[in-house]
């Protein structure tokens, strides 16, 4: 099954490239997923192979999506910085590009536009449950800081 995996996976990955997205690793992984493909190990090899990136990077980010659509009862909204920092750091382009893929998964949180995610210089920055995807390295990273429980929410989406 792996080998007849690979040829969707790669045109889902040539796909992005030539859409030129500034931010193609989170999104080919949303649009994998949409695909109804598996976020497996050769997918996550195949991935970073493609991007140049640390397969571990590829498997936490692929976790990290996958948990977008994974039901829990207690789910928080997905919280999305809109700070100066982030903007300058192309936050709207990485929302422009993020927000039709949740869609498109069936993502079943609620998105909250929020002020500052504290993490303005890896940003632009999105918090689901405490593990932030950081679009500056394509990357996840934990804010397990105790003092910190909410985001500076400033609207609703």
């Amino acid at each position: 099954m792996s080998d007849a995996v690979r040829p969707d996976v790669n045109g889902i990955i040539h796909r992005v490239i030539a859409e030129k997205l500034r931010f193609p690793v989170v999104i080919a992984l949303c649009r994998i997923r949409v695909g109804g493909l598996p976020l497996d190990d050769l997918t996550i090899r195949t991935v970073a192979a493609a991007f140049s990136k640390q397969p571990n990077h590829v498997a936490e980010l692929a976790d990290w999506v996958a948990s977008l659509v994974r039901p829990t009862p207690d789910a928080r909204p997905l919280y999305i910085c809109e700070s100066v920092s982030c903007c300058a750091r192309g936050a709207k382009e990485l929302h422009d590009a993020l927000l039709p893929e949740l869609e498109a998964m069936g993502c079943p949180r609620s998105v909250r536009r929020v002020h500052c995610l504290d993490q303005c210089e890896y940003g632009p920055s999105v918090d689901l449950d405490g593990r932030i995807y950081v679009g500056g390295e394509e990357c996840i990273r934990r804010d397990e800081r105790p003092w910190r429980s909410e985001p500076f929410v400033h609207g609703e989406e």
